[in-house]
């Protein structure tokens, strides 16, 4: 038989109920010999109202007759009740069923109850044991696993998921409108056009652009991806020069792709020449970065500082 805990066996369960069953198959043996006793008393009758006795022969009928059917009756209610046990058996086998036949027992015999409550206490401590390992475990000092984990939920928050890597180049130039200028670490955008606009084209891919300004970009401390996205970001504290960020996918080992920013100064005049910070970012983190003044030539209409207004 198959109980509640799903291990084969006769558990308490099916003993009471083994139990009841012989108690209902004892009551059937003794009600078919007290049929089988009318049986013989109407035999016997028969047989003296074969040897010449019918008075004695017929009240001796009656009688098995009057007592015959109640017997019967009683043989088949005591089947059926051998029937519902059967029944009882082969249905009741879960854990439920199972604790009200030991609880049964228990009543009746002291270690068995002792049994059954340590029973019962070894199962509540092993559903509470996690909770008091992670109660023991914050009351303790922190471990370097535990601020590991705290380290890295924190950087998932702050800075997003880990970037893809990527090992190329970040070049910066003009496209139209602007000349640029590196001397000596000064890096400047020389604006030409008469309007004061300009265009400027932002290239990540695995080598520099000639003629531009140009930085490393590499990233080896993220996942490994055929393909790197990036979006380039242009700031200035000018806000006529911010430009919102432009997604740029390239290829991991080959080739390059670019974004191109149209840069409208809204001044006619500034106090000092602004500064563009162009950045390459992967999530929250910025990968790369690159610096730059603008000036515009005596021919724009846009001047700085003490310059033609």
């Amino acid at each position: 038989m198959l109980g509640g805990s799903g291990k084969v066996g006769s558990g308490p369960r099916y003993e009471s109920l083994k139990r009841q069953y012989e108690r209902a198959v004892d009551e059937v043996k003794a009600a078919e010999q007290l049929v089988a006793v009318a049986q013989d008393a109407l035999d016997d009758a028969n047989e003296e109202a074969r040897l010449g006795n019918p008075a004695a022969v017929q009240e001796a009928q009656t009688a098995a007759q009057a007592e015959l059917p109640g017997l019967v009756a009683e043989r088949e209610r005591l089947q059926a009740g051998i029937d519902a046990a059967k029944a009882d058996v082969i249905s009741n086998t879960g854990l439920l069923a199972q604790l009200q036949a030991l609880d049964r027992i228990g009543a009746g015999n002291p270690w068995a109850r002792l049994a059954h409550l340590l029973v019962g206490g070894l199962l509540v401590m092993l559903e509470l044991l996690p909770l008091m390992i992670a109660a023991l475990s914050a009351a303790g000092p922190t471990t370097s696993y535990d601020r590991a984990v705290i380290r890295r939920d924190l950087e998932d928050v702050l800075l997003g998921p880990k970037p893809t890597n990527y090992d190329g180049w970040m070049s910066v130039e003009p496209a139209t409108g602007a000349e640029m200028h590196d001397r000596d670490g000064d890096r400047t955008v020389l604006v030409t056009s008469p309007s004061g606009d300009f265009d400027l084209v932002v290239t990540i891919g695995q080598a520099a652009v000639a003629a531009a300004i140009a930085e490393r970009l590499g990233i080896t401390d993220g996942v490994s991806r055929e393909r790197v996205e990036f979006v380039v970001e242009l700031d200035s504290d000018e806000p006529s020069l911010r430009h919102p960020g432009i997604p740029v996918v390239v290829d991991a080992r080959r080739g390059s792709a670019s974004a191109r920013f149209a840069l409208q100064p809204a001044a006619e005049r500034m106090d000092e020449p602004p500064w563009l910070w162009i950045r390459a970012t992967q999530g929250r983190r910025t990968m790369q970065s690159i610096e730059l003044s603008v000036t515009w030539s005596a021919e724009a209409s846009v001047t700085t500082g003490g310059g033609r207004e």
